[in-house]
């Protein structure tokens, strides 16, 4: 289980996130949601080690994180950033970089890694572009080819930062199914969304961020009044047209 224990960080000794206290249990999907600048990423990147709190603490399987080191978070928790570079190497090259906290150095692949990169392409559908150079592929195939890059990793710890950016509608579902699907396998998935609507459907779980604080968490029936304080918004279930994965 990861858990959050009074978290503090930020930027430049700014403070973005305030005395967060949440946990994050095996086999749920979470989904973290709130208006711009409330804290979303900074709270992924303190959770993963990749931002050093301020205060509080982050403790993964009774571990703190902070007394671990890099290349052992990292097969414990994956993070998929927001925006990334574009790395000018192959699909395949670019997934198999998912393996490297596996791996000695130099970096020598193995049977094993190379059939797990494999199977993370055709679970999201890009293994037909699988020797084709990253920086050639659009905007939504290289979102593919990084959430490739994210299963292959094989953590049990999941974090997204808006990962339906660039995709479209129907790879957005796609997406969504997976992650509830490896929630319900046994990882620990957690993913920043924009869309309210998607969240509500998807998430097992949902933690709403305002001011750099957590407002509410629950199910997604339990949180409608905070995302109506945290977006300015009337909240309401009615009859509407729903699109799902064929």
């Amino acid at each position: 289980m990861l858990e959050l224990s009074h978290l503090c960080g930020g930027y430049g000794g700014i403070a973005a996130v305030s005395d967060v206290s949440l946990s994050f249990p095996k086999g749920r999907f979470t989904v973290i949601v709130g208006s711009n600048g409330c804290g979303k990423t900074t709270l992924l990147k303190l959770s993963c080690g990749q931002l050093r709190p301020v205060g509080g603490t982050v403790t993964l399987g009774g571990r703190v994180l902070s007394s671990m080191k890099g290349k052992e978070i990292a097969q414990k928790i994956s993070y998929l950033p927001q925006s990334r570079p574009i790395p000018d190497t192959t699909v395949e090259t670019l997934v198999l970089h998912g393996r490297f906290p596996y791996l000695g150095y130099p970096r020598v692949y193995q049977g094993n890694d190379l059939r797990i990169a494999r199977q993370a392409m055709e679970k999201v559908g890009i293994a037909a572009h699988k020797n084709k150079l990253a920086s050639k592929l659009s905007g939504g195939e290289r979102q593919k080819a990084y959430l490739a890059m994210l299963l292959a990793q094989d953590t049990e710890v999941m974090l997204l930062d808006e990962p339906t950016t660039y995709l479209d509608i129907g790879c957005q579902l796609d997406l969504l199914e997976l992650l509830s699907e490896l929630g319900r396998v046994g990882k620990t998935v957690i993913a920043v969304l924009h869309d309210l609507n998607q969240a509500l459907r998807y998430a097992d779980n949902i933690v709403v961020m305002r001011g750099g604080r957590v407002t509410a968490e629950g199910l997604p029936s339990s949180v409608l009044d905070a995302l109506e304080q945290a977006f300015g918004v009337t909240a309401k279930l009615e009859e509407r047209y729903e699109f799902s994965v064929k």
